[in-house]
Protein backbone atom coordinates (compact mmCIF):
# COMPACT_ATOMS: atom_id res chain seq x y z
CA UNK A 1 0.00 0.00 0.00
CA UNK A 2 1.21 3.48 -1.10
CA UNK A 3 1.65 5.38 1.78
CA UNK A 4 -0.06 9.08 0.69
CA UNK A 5 2.38 11.97 2.63
CA UNK A 6 3.48 15.12 1.83
CA UNK A 7 7.36 15.23 1.63
CA UNK A 8 9.11 18.53 1.18
CA UNK A 9 12.66 19.54 0.47
CA UNK A 10 14.65 20.36 3.66
CA UNK A 11 14.91 24.30 3.34
CA UNK A 12 14.59 27.21 5.84
CA UNK A 13 11.16 27.88 5.41
CA UNK A 14 10.02 23.87 6.66
CA UNK A 15 13.00 24.12 9.52
CA UNK A 16 10.17 24.28 11.93
CA UNK A 17 8.18 21.39 10.75
CA UNK A 18 6.91 18.46 12.34
CA UNK A 19 7.62 15.54 10.79
CA UNK A 20 6.47 11.84 10.91
CA UNK A 21 9.25 9.84 9.54
CA UNK A 22 8.78 5.52 9.11
CA UNK A 23 10.93 4.29 7.03
CA UNK A 24 11.67 5.78 3.46
CA UNK A 25 7.75 7.27 4.02
CA UNK A 26 6.88 10.63 5.94
CA UNK A 27 4.13 13.16 6.79
CA UNK A 28 4.49 16.78 6.80
CA UNK A 29 3.14 19.18 9.35
CA UNK A 30 3.08 23.16 9.36
CA UNK A 31 3.65 24.61 12.49
CA UNK A 32 0.15 25.68 13.76
CA UNK A 33 -1.54 22.73 11.74
CA UNK A 34 -1.51 20.51 14.84
CA UNK A 35 -3.26 21.42 18.23
CA UNK A 36 -0.79 20.54 21.30
CA UNK A 37 -0.81 20.63 24.83
CA UNK A 38 1.39 20.24 27.41
CA UNK A 39 -0.40 17.53 30.25
CA UNK A 40 -0.13 15.09 32.64
CA UNK A 41 -0.21 11.51 31.22
CA UNK A 42 -2.41 8.76 32.00
CA UNK A 43 0.92 7.05 33.25
CA UNK A 44 1.69 9.51 35.85
CA UNK A 45 4.37 11.41 33.42
CA UNK A 46 4.79 14.59 31.56
CA UNK A 47 4.24 14.91 27.99
CA UNK A 48 2.37 16.80 24.94
CA UNK A 49 -0.57 15.42 23.57
CA UNK A 50 -1.34 16.31 19.99
CA UNK A 51 -4.82 16.56 17.66
CA UNK A 52 -4.11 15.65 13.94
CA UNK A 53 -7.41 16.23 11.76
CA UNK A 54 -8.39 15.80 8.52
CA UNK A 55 -5.85 14.85 5.73
CA UNK A 56 -3.43 14.88 8.64
CA UNK A 57 -5.19 12.09 10.65
CA UNK A 58 -5.96 10.40 7.47
CA UNK A 59 -1.97 10.47 6.64
CA UNK A 60 -0.50 9.37 9.99
CA UNK A 61 -3.47 6.58 10.09
CA UNK A 62 -2.04 5.30 6.64
CA UNK A 63 1.49 5.54 7.70
CA UNK A 64 0.96 3.72 10.89
CA UNK A 65 -0.99 1.23 9.51
CA UNK A 66 2.01 0.58 6.98
CA UNK A 67 4.47 0.54 9.20
CA UNK A 68 3.24 -1.92 11.92
CA UNK A 69 6.62 -3.14 14.22
CA UNK A 70 8.75 -0.31 12.83
CA UNK A 71 10.12 2.71 14.33
CA UNK A 72 8.89 5.68 13.70
CA UNK A 73 10.14 9.03 14.04
CA UNK A 74 8.78 12.27 15.53
CA UNK A 75 10.96 14.99 14.08
CA UNK A 76 10.38 18.78 15.06
CA UNK A 77 12.67 21.48 13.90
CA UNK A 78 15.43 18.72 13.07
CA UNK A 79 15.35 17.14 16.23
CA UNK A 80 14.02 13.96 16.97
CA UNK A 81 11.70 13.86 19.94
CA UNK A 82 10.90 10.32 20.45
CA UNK A 83 11.50 7.35 18.19
CA UNK A 84 8.64 4.18 19.25
CA UNK A 85 8.02 1.13 17.67
CA UNK A 86 4.46 1.29 16.02
CA UNK A 87 2.38 -1.35 17.75
CA UNK A 88 -1.41 -0.19 16.07
CA UNK A 89 -3.09 1.55 13.46
CA UNK A 90 -3.75 5.23 15.23
CA UNK A 91 -7.12 6.37 13.08
CA UNK A 92 -7.80 8.89 16.34
CA UNK A 93 -5.29 11.07 15.52
CA UNK A 94 -4.53 11.71 18.82
CA UNK A 95 -0.78 11.78 19.83
CA UNK A 96 1.13 11.20 23.37
CA UNK A 97 4.52 12.15 23.64
CA UNK A 98 6.62 12.40 26.60
CA UNK A 99 8.47 14.87 27.89
CA UNK A 100 11.03 15.22 30.48
CA UNK A 101 9.78 18.24 32.67
CA UNK A 102 6.24 20.25 32.85
CA UNK A 103 8.74 23.04 30.80
CA UNK A 104 9.88 20.89 27.90
CA UNK A 105 6.52 20.38 27.68
CA UNK A 106 5.46 23.62 27.20
CA UNK A 107 7.98 24.74 24.57
CA UNK A 108 7.42 21.70 22.49
CA UNK A 109 3.70 22.49 22.45
CA UNK A 110 4.38 26.46 21.61
CA UNK A 111 6.44 25.26 18.69
CA UNK A 112 4.35 22.11 17.34
CA UNK A 113 1.16 24.96 17.46
CA UNK A 114 3.19 27.36 15.84
CA UNK A 115 3.10 29.65 19.02
CA UNK A 116 6.47 29.70 19.25
CA UNK A 117 10.05 29.23 17.16
CA UNK A 118 12.65 26.12 16.86
CA UNK A 119 14.49 28.60 19.08
CA UNK A 120 12.11 27.71 22.02
CA UNK A 121 12.96 24.37 21.89
CA UNK A 122 16.27 25.37 23.84
CA UNK A 123 16.25 25.62 27.45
Amino acid sequence: MAIVALCFPAHAQFASSLIFRAGDDQVFANPGDVQAEAVLLADGGIGVTLQLEGLLRYQFEQLTGAHLGNPLAVILCGRTLINPVVTERISTGQVSLPAPSLDAADRIADVISGRAGCARLDP
